[in-house]
C-alpha cells in the first residue's frame, strides 16, 4: 500500500458509488476478492488498499458496466452502451472483466502480470485476446476517466499518480 494506490482505491470508490452502484465492505467473499451482484460491489474490508484491491475494484466495476443490468436500465443513456451482458459465458465474462482491470492497472502504471495468468486460467488466449480487447476498451477508457476525474478533486501529489501507459489492441 502506498500513497498512490490509497488514492487510486479511494478514487475508485468514489467513482463507483457516483455511478449508482454501492460498495458494501465484508468481512468474508468465500475466497473470492470482490463480486459484483447488479448494482451492488462487494469486497473484502480491512484491506491494505495496495494495487491487488484496486486491481479487483476495477473488475468489479468492469463487471458492473459490461455484465450487470442493473446501470442499463437504471439509466440507460449514461452506461447502457457498455452493456453487453454475459450470454458469452462465465469464461469471457472473467476474461473481459479481467482485460479491463488489466488495461486500467497498466494505465495508470502498474504491471499486472497475475492478470494475465488469471486470464489465461478462464481461456484467453491470443485468437480471444484482440476480440476481448475490442469489447472492453471503451469501458475501460469510460472507467479510468471516471478514476481521474475524482483524482482531480482531491488534493493528492499528482506526480505520484500520473503515470499514464496507453495500451492498444495491437501491443497487447
Amino acid at each position: 500500500s502506498s500513497e498512490k494506490t490509497v488514492s487510486l482505491y479511494d478514487a475508485a470508490i468514489a467513482s463507483i458509488q457516483e455511478s449508482g452502484i454501492e460498495v458494501r465492505f465484508v468481512n468474508d467473499l468465500g475466497g473470492a476478492r470482490g463480486v459484483s451482484t447488479s448494482g451492488k460491489i462487494e469486497v473484502l474490508k480491512d484491506t491494505p488498499k495496495n494495487i491487488g484491491d484496486f486491481n479487483t475494484l476495477v473488475h468489479e466495476f468492469s463487471h458492473e458496466l459490461l455484465h450487470q443490468s442493473f446501470l442499463k436500465v437504471r439509466n440507460n443513456t449514461k452506461y447502457g452502451s457498455f452493456f453487453v451482458g454475459t450470454q458469452q459465458g462465465r469464461a469471457m465474462v472473467e476474461q473481459q472483466a479481467e482485460l479491463s482491470a488489466w488495461i486500467i492497472c497498466q494505465y495508470f502504471g502498474f504491471e499486472m502480470p497475475t492478470a494475465v495468468n488469471y486470464m489465461g486460467c478462464w481461456g484467453m488466449d491470443e485468437k480471444s485476446a484482440a476480440n476481448v480487447f475490442d469489447t472492453v476498451a471503451n469501458t475501460s477508457s469510460k472507467i479510468i476517466e471516471l478514476i481521474s476525474n475524482n483524482l482531480n478533486k482531491t488534493n493528492v501529489n499528482e506526480s505520484i499518480i500520473l503515470n499514464e501507459q496507453a495500451i492498444t489492441g495491437e501491443e497487447l
